[in-house]
């Protein structure tokens, strides 16, 4: 199975579904940068916290290029920005991403985004 990266929201959105189980299930390890690790664990968050590390399949690991990080900052926030940018840095399979707007720099950049509608769908 191949490596792919991932941003905040699906992993929130499978764990609302109880079906966090899909992300080892379809892809056997999943990516998440430090700024998603923290948005998972917020307490100020209006969604539970989330202990990322309890999820199968889930690893942290920080983007290097920080320069592209930056750079993407001007159009994304810093959980998009920073899966993206390690996704370029591990030659993901996929980018796990459900706003269009990171869905759309992934695109440009020639990663593939994978949101969790399609997840669901493979799921069936």
């Amino acid at each position: 199975m191949s490596v792919v990266v991932s941003d905040t929201s699906p992993i929130r959105a499978l764990d609302h579904l109880k079906l966090t189980s899909l992300l080892e299930r379809f892809y056997g390890e999943v990516l998440i940068p430090p700024s998603v690790a923290a948005e998972l664990r917020d307490p100020d968050s209006a969604l539970p916290m989330l202990d990322w590390a309890s999820i199968p399949g889930l690893c942290m690991q920080a983007p290097s290029d920080l320069a592209k990080v930056e750079e993407l900052l001007q159009v994304l926030d810093r959980g998009e920005s920073e899966a993206i940018a390690l996704a370029m840095e591990v030659h993901a399979a996929a980018v796990l991403v459900d706003e269009r707007e990171a869905r759309s720099v992934a695109i440009s950049l020639g990663l593939r985004p994978v949101g969790v509608l399609s997840m669901l769908v493979r799921a069936k």
